[in-house]
């Protein structure tokens, strides 16, 4: 049997007992002496969630949503006005943020992905982000309050954490199907995919509702955990900017690479708050020209052997290889 068989079958158990072990830690970490930082790991896995949630759309399809917080912040004032007007349980606001996300992702995605491509497309969820946090600034001018009996900060953690499982199975099931060849298509060059008989319309809009529906969970599970948010608290442009940060550090269009990124990159922001408040904007876009300039695989591309594709064809398909790592 060749070595190469035998090392890639050993990668295939490994990776999964590396993952189950990981999960398995942060699900007893209530009960372990490390607990103290439950609101760090909390926080981890929000913007590990929502990194890979943006990953979908941004990394797969090739489409940069500079918006992608509206879904956060939908999901956070939906959830949060279920518990506090509808006395929703908290325990199924997150699915109210999920449909409250999923349907702004379809209402928006209508009329921007249907004609509007690169630098339009960011601008206009821009700009959709700015009107939803307006509106909604006079509609809700006092913000949404949870009742102080709701608070629960270890089921609000194991909320995030299964919400983050569970994204991270659905990036994975994605790129195990049929989805990612139309996906990839899209991003190397969609013209020619519509061409070939793809419906990018059809896969742009499949991406855009996958990805706002873990940032949907995440805001509401995330105004549970605070029980207090204004639509000038869960609408902050720098949020998104600080999600494709993570993305574009790990590795952009790849499975692990939101994950690194996530942890690399709020890791530093919670030990640059404590030491030297604000600077870690400064961070972000020091790191963001560097990845452009000198990285643009992120990290993992720094470990990865590449080679050059002989063709547009190989390309897109190197492209959906890579996925998997």
């Amino acid at each position: 049997m060749p070595d190469g068989f035998k090392s890639g079958e050993k990668l295939k158990l490994i990776y999964p007992a590396i993952f189950a072990a990981v999960v398995l830690a942060l699900a007893l970490t209530p009960y372990m002496p490390w607990k103290e930082s439950l609101s760090f790991l909390f926080y981890l896995l929000m913007w590990t969630t929502m990194a890979m949630g943006l990953n979908i759309v941004m990394g797969f399809t090739g489409y940069v949503n500079f918006g992608y917080v509206v879904f956060f912040g939908t999901g956070a004032m939906a959830g949060g006005l279920a518990i506090e007007k509808l006395s929703v349980s908290p325990y199924l606001a997150p699915f109210v943020g999920a449909f409250a996300a999923l349907a702004l992702a379809v209402l928006i995605g209508v009329p921007t992905l249907r004609g509007l491509r690169g630098a339009y497309f960011a601008i206009a969820t821009l700009g959709v982000l700015e009107v939803v946090k307006i509106f909604l600034m006079d509609l809700l001018p006092f913000g949404v309050t949870i009742p102080p009996t709701f608070y629960d900060p270890i089921h609000c953690y194991y909320y995030m954490l299964g919400v983050a499982v569970c994204t991270f199975a659905a990036c994975y099931l994605v790129l195990h199907s049929r989805l990612r060849f139309a996906f990839v298509a899209i991003r190397e060059d969609e013209d020619a995919a519509q061409a070939r008989g793809i419906n990018t319309f059809f896969y742009k809009m499949i991406a855009n509702m996958l990805s706002a529906i873990p940032a949907g969970c995440v805001g509401a599970i995330e105004i549970w955990h605070s029980t207090y948010a204004t639509p000038q608290d869960v609408f902050v442009a720098e949020k998104t900017i600080a999600v494709i940060a993570m993305v574009l550090l790990g590795g952009i269009g790849t499975l692990m690479g939101p994950i690194v990124g996530a942890v690399c990159l709020y890791g530093l922001e919670n030990a640059l708050w404590v030491t030297l408040p604000f600077v870690h904007l400064i961070a972000y876009g020091i790191i963001i020209i560097g990845i452009v300039l000198f990285a643009r695989e992120g990290l993992l591309g720094l470990f990865r052997p590449r080679t050059k594709p002989a063709d547009p064809g190989a390309l897109a398909l190197q492209s959906a290889q890579d996925a998997d790592t």
